[in-house]
C-alpha cells in the first residue's frame, strides 16, 4: 500500500483511466452532440404532455395523502418572499421612527433647568 489509497479507490482509478479516452473522444464528437440535441427535443415534446398526465395524477394522490405538492411549496415560497420583505420595509420604518423619537429627545430642553424663567421667578 504505497499510495495510501483503499483498494477499493485503486480500482476505482484503473477503470477510469481504462475508459476516459474513449468517452472523452465519444462526447467531444460532433455525432454525440447531434444525438443529445435530438434527444433533449423528444424528451420535451413527450415529456411535457406526459409529465402534464402523471403530474395532475400523482398531485391529486398526494393532496389525498395531505402531502405537500411542488406547486403548493412553490406557492409557499412565494408567500415567504413576500412576508420577508413586508418585514424589512417594517424594519426600515422602525428603525427611522425610533431615531427620529431619538433625535426629539436629544433636541428638547431639560425640565427644572436654570436656563429661562421658571414659575417661582415672580416671587417676592
Amino acid at each position: 500500500m504505497s499510495t495510501g489509497k483503499p483498494p477499493w479507490w485503486r480500482a476505482f482509478d484503473k477503470v477510469e483511466r481504462a475508459i476516459a479516452g474513449p468517452l472523452e473522444e465519444i462526447a467531444a464528437s460532433s455525432r454525440y452532440v447531434d444525438v443529445m440535441v435530438r434527444g433533449l427535443k423528444v424528451q420535451r415534446s413527450v415529456g411535457g404532455g406526459v409529465g402534464r398526465i402523471v403530474g395532475g395524477v400523482s398531485e391529486r394522490v398526494l393532496k389525498v395523502a395531505n402531502i405537500p405538492t411542488r406547486s403548493d411549496i412553490r406557492r409557499l415560497n412565494k408567500q415567504l418572499a413576500v412576508l420577508t420583505s413586508e418585514v424589512r420595509e417594517l424594519s426600515v420604518v422602525q428603525r427611522e421612527m425610533k431615531l427620529a423619537q431619538m433625535s426629539a429627545q436629544a433636541n428638547e430642553p431639560v425640565r427644572g433647568s436654570r436656563s429661562g424663567t421658571n414659575e417661582f421667578d415672580d416671587v417676592t
